[in-house]
């Protein structure tokens, strides 16, 4: 049995290696997919940024304040 993946042609039904970008019998593109990393990592360098810009960056303290005590 081969270990080698491998995905159908959407036009012509031919089976072709799911590494190849052009079917070899029709000629048809390939679609490889949706990849979601290079999105996430997109994500995560946006709010990154924004948080530098809101002031809340690496080591910026937290503006809290003072504890009220309230008497009787």
């Amino acid at each position: 049995m081969s270990d080698q993946k491998t995905d159908k042609c959407k036009k012509c039904g031919e089976e072709i290696s799911a590494h190849e970008q052009v079917c070899p019998s029709c000629g048809e593109e390939v679609s490889q997919g949706f990849n979601a990393k290079p999105w996430i990592i997109l994500a995560i360098i946006i709010l990154v940024i924004m948080e530098i810009l809101v002031g809340r960056g690496p080591g910026a303290e937290t503006k809290s304040e003072p504890a009220v005590e309230i008497v009787k």
